[in-house]
């Protein structure tokens, strides 16, 4: 009553299938937590967004009015990826964004600016 050898073709199979999980779970954990920050058509100048709450690690979308400072409630809890677009436009805003953050990392304001 030996146990049964699997064969080097079997043992690979399940090596390519076990990393191509984790990879894809690295992938859709880090597409979970995306900020889109949407900005008036045609604007141009600075943008603060400032956080008075936060929302677990999931993807949220922050809407900056024409004075280009806002106040919102589900910010990300931790700096994360960022697209700026504006209404119409297919193409992100090309900007830096500078992530303001407490000692323990909870963001706390979002700037950048347009030009």
């Amino acid at each position: 009553m030996g146990t049964r050898m699997k064969s080097p073709a079997t043992q690979l199979r399940k090596h390519h299938f076990v990393t191509a999980l984790a990879v894809s779970g690295i992938v859709l954990l880090g597409c979970a937590s995306k900020v889109q920050i949407q900005v008036p058509a045609n604007f141009h100048g600075h943008v603060h967004i400032v956080c008075t709450g936060m929302t677990k690690d999931a993807s949220s979308k922050i809407v900056v009015d024409n004075s280009g400072a806002v106040q919102v409630n589900d910010c990300p809890l931790r700096q994360t990826d960022a697209v700026v677009t504006e209404p119409g436009t297919a193409t992100p805003v090309s900007t830096a964004i500078m992530w303001t953050t407490t000692g323990d990392g909870l963001v706390r304001e979002i700037n950048f600016d347009i030009r």
